[in-house]
């Protein structure tokens, strides 16, 4: 009798340990998953970041040469009224 309870204790933790087992590999299953699909998001925003940093790249150096321009014409034009008023 005692080594039928013991045999049945047996089986049934061997049972709890399947389901156990299974559970485990069914949740790293859905982490890998998980973690693939945000790999894959991180990528696309990483590129989606890098075609940003290029434009605004690109702006700020279009934008730099328009200031530069407008300094040119401005020292241009207080060089130019500068040597008027004096010539005069």
């Amino acid at each position: 009798m005692r080594v039928r309870i013991l045999r049945s204790y047996i089986n049934d933790l061997a049972d709890q340990n399947a389901v156990l087992v299974k559970t485990v590999e069914d949740l790293e299953a859905d982490a890998d998953g998980r973690v693939a699909r945000l790999e894959a998001k991180l990528q696309k925003s990483s590129g989606v970041i890098k075609v940003q940093q290029s434009r605004m790249i690109v702006f700020v150096l279009i934008l730099f040469y328009f200031i530069n321009l407008t300094l040119i014409f401005t020292l241009r034009f207080i060089l130019y009224f500068s040597l008027s008023f004096f010539c005069v």
